[in-house]
């Protein structure tokens, strides 16, 4: 999962030599815009058929949070 949320980042940002990091700042480390957020939500729920709250968006602060919030999400679905 951890590899293919880095594509979707880079995919997103259109930089392939980004690095990611668990605890990367999405918007100070990765220059992640609250639109950029919304597109690697938007790719994530697609890729991962899981459904992230607007609330744990909102909490989404590293990309260890939004890891830990596609777990979670992963989890509810099983």
């Amino acid at each position: 999962m951890t590899e293919k949320l880095k594509e979707i980042i880079q995919s997103v940002m259109l930089d392939d030599s980004i690095e990611i990091l668990p605890e990367s700042s999405m918007s100070a480390d990765l220059g992640i815009s609250s639109f950029d957020l919304f597109q690697v939500v938007y790719a994530i729920e697609t890729e991962f058929s899981i459904s992230i709250s607007p609330d744990s968006v909102r909490q989404v602060i590293t990309v260890g949070d939004l890891i830990k919030c596609i777990s979670e999400s992963l989890e509810r679905n099983e």
